[in-house]
């Protein structure tokens, strides 16, 4: 298997979050404690098979990233796993996602491409 992967959709829009099967360690921790918080995560059919990681540049001078637009993570734990450079945030595919399954463990997610589903909270 590619590129696995994690969508979690907010107000904000959706984040997805791309690794490479040799961070799979680094993601379980996360998943396994967005499970306990009540996250339910669902298996997806593959939408990103042909890709890879992004591309690093190393960035020389101002000028290279003047016209770039800043992604923000809105979860600290997806965001420090990105920023630790153990994964990258990616645009959200265009493929309509189509859950297989729910997933009944944290390997099972991070061995796939997935989404995350909050609990529903009243306010």
């Amino acid at each position: 298997m590619g590129l696995r992967a994690l969508t979690t959709p907010n107000a904000e829009g959706d984040t997805t979050i791309v690794w490479e099967a040799e961070n799979d360690d680094a993601m379980l921790p996360i998943i396994e404690k967005k499970m306990k918080e009540g996250v339910t995560f669902f298996i997806l059919e593959p939408r990103l098979e042909g890709r890879a990681m992004p591309a690093k540049v190393k960035v020389t001078a101002i000028d290279q990233v003047k016209d770039k637009r800043a992604v923000v993570i809105p979860d600290e734990d997806l965001a420090a796993f990105v920023s630790a450079g153990k994964g990258a945030a990616i645009p959200t595919p265009d493929t309509k996602a189509r859950a297989v399954r729910r997933a009944k463990s944290p390997r099972e997610v991070v061995q796939n491409e997935s989404i995350a589903a909050r609990p529903i909270a009243g306010g």
